[in-house]
């Protein structure tokens, strides 16, 4: 009996030492738990009843705030009421609910967490209270969020080049068309920008539906470019080339109606099948537009070929240049039309191959786009004017694309110039190329209104022919147009040069902005402009461009 006794206690001390150790290790957990999620409990109406540190600090709430109050206190007004019906019908039924809730905090701010809600039930099988397990997700959103913008196109929300780059990259056995809508430019002229966005939405929505049919991918790219791809090993050349005829076909044949405007849609297709698609893909169209075709297979055709070949060796040079510091930058005078003397200086990009031959961006700009390096160009472009005028009491002009603005590098090197030359910003000058229609005003405004406050001009080059809108005038806050050189070069033969000319000077004296008329050749010419009110002229008539070093 006392043996037995004596048993018993031991056996009671053991289940006690375990019960400790177990509390102990439960404790641990618990402050694992804490340490790595947000942790909340409420009772079965939904009342807070706990709150760890975590929670409190994410929500911006304290503890004393948080306790009794309901837990919607963080819900998020963008969190659709579906969501939270279907999280306490699962709860209510006892089961753990799983999910992503997008949540606000005390200050407004919106944060992301995934939850896991857990029921707890007494011996009688009652709901007793909630645990809710929570992590913060809200950096792994955003920069998801920011992925998808840089892949998506921010006109048509379709997949973008950079999307279609991406895919091209990690996939093999692939077909690629790429088609542009022809004449789309004259729609932009001539009924503007406005009506020519809500065309490519329409034109993108109806393409998208089409392809998607055809279970293929489909991308929006600059402008009025789209691009079709096939990843199925079983779809042939012929059997893609096909579907493309037979998707253009069906929307060329549509009419789209915006607002008061019927439009319709033809096309210029590209396609390849074998590497390099892009770039094939890409010169097949432009092939096919040169003659006139609306589709032309890159394999089909020799002088591709041979293009392709020319534009390798292109890209060979362009690099060697830009590692051997053979990009250099020459410059053009630009006179006042008042006085005949130099005020401004444009600098120009040009190539030295290893002979020392001196080459004209008609020869590489095409591929430095392509081959990705137009950037860098821009960049060596800006290094060595900035230093060059840095001691020289005139202003010069620097060319920037749509692309150079978009690229943060190329902002970061502009702004890092003009805060080291502190002097200079007075004297620079920033044209904008007009080689595509502008999509996002905003981010141009920003730049442009950013570039200002340093006290810098802004230009438009090439005004009047491809994507030349009056539009752009109203929105951008430009300084100085430049005509472009094609009317300038003609004008004393060609009439309606000669009107559309005097139009965007008349305009222009209105906005009170300056002009130059660019490829002024003879004194004829010059006579013209001048007495027409154009403020500078620029052209062989007055100096070729030459080498800064």
């Amino acid at each position: 009996m006392i043996k037995t006794k004596i048993e018993n206690e031991k056996e009671i001390k053991t289940k006690n030492k375990e019960v400790l150790i177990n509390l102990s290790l439960l404790n641990e957990y618990k402050k694992a738990v804490d340490v790595s999620a947000i942790v909340s409990k409420t009772d079965s109406k939904g009342i807070i009843t706990f709150a760890n540190e975590k929670f409190c600090k994410i929500s911006g709430y304290s503890r004393k705030e948080l306790l009794g109050a309901k837990h919607n206190l963080v819900k998020h007004p963008d969190t659709k009421e579906d969501i939270y019906k279907e999280l306490w019908k699962t709860i209510l039924s006892k089961k753990v609910w799983k999910g992503v809730l997008k949540n606000r905090a005390k200050d407004g701010s919106a944060y992301y967490v995934k939850s896991t809600i857990v029921p707890i039930v007494d011996v009688n099988g009652e709901i007793n209270e909630f645990i809710a397990i929570r992590y913060d997700i809200t950096d792994l959103i955003n920069k998801e969020r920011r992925i998808k913008l840089q892949t998506t196109d921010a006109l048509t929300g379709l997949p973008n080049r950079q999307k279609l780059l991406e895919d091209l990259h990690f996939d093999e056995n692939l077909i690629l068309a790429i088609f542009n809508i022809q004449r789309f430019r004259q729609i932009n002229e001539f009924y503007g920008f406005e009506i020519g966005d809500k065309f490519l939405i329409e034109v993108s929505k109806k393409l998208n539906e089409l392809v998607l049919k055809e279970k293929l991918s489909f991308y929006k790219l600059q402008g009025d470019e789209y691009a079709i791809l096939s990843s199925n090993k079983e779809c042939t050349l012929d059997y893609f080339k096909t579907i493309c005829k037979k998707i253009v076909s069906i929307v060329k044949e549509y009419s789209f109606e915006i607002e008061n405007y019927t439009l319709n849609a033809d096309f210029c297709i590209g396609i390849s099948s074998e590497k390099n698609y892009f770039i094939n893909a890409e010169m097949a169209k432009n092939h096919a537009k040169l003659e006139n075709k609306e589709i032309i297979v890159f394999d089909e055709n020799r002088e591709i070929k041979n293009n392709l070949i020319e534009n390798i060796n292109w890209t060979k040079k362009l690099k060697s240049a830009i590692e051997n510091d053979r990009i250099v930058v020459f410059k053009q005078p630009i006179i006042s039309n008042k006085n005949n003397k130099i005020e401004k200086y444009e600098c120009l990009v040009r190539l030295m191959d290893e002979e020392g031959t001196i080459f004209s961006p008609f020869y590489f700009l095409h591929v430095a786009k392509k081959a990705k390096l137009y950037n860098r160009l821009t960049q060596i472009i800006i290094k060595k004017s900035f230093s060059y005028f840095s001691d020289k009491d005139v202003e010069f002009s620097v060319n920037l694309t749509i692309e150079d603005i978009l690229n943060k590098q190329t902002v970061e090197l502009i702004e890092q110039s003009l805060n080291k030359y502190k002097t200079i910003s007075q004297r620079v000058i920033f044209e904008i190329v007009e080689e595509e229609g502008i999509e996002n005003y905003d981010e141009i405004s920003f730049f442009i209104e950013k570039i200002k406050s340093y006290g810098c001009k802004i230009a438009i080059d090439d005004f009047g022919t491809g994507y030349s809108n009056f539009e752009y005038l109203m929105k951008l806050n430009v300084d100085i147009i430049k005509i472009d050189g094609s009317m300038i070069k003609y004008i004393n033969q060609d009439l309606n040069a000669k009107i559309v000319t005097e139009l965007i000077v008349t305009f222009s004296k209105k906005l009170k902005i300056k002009t130059v008329a660019e490829y002024v050749h003879s004194k004829e010419v010059y006579e013209i402009i001048k007495n027409m009110g154009i403020d500078y002229s620029q052209g062989f008539y007055f100096g070729k461009p030459e080498s800064i070093d």
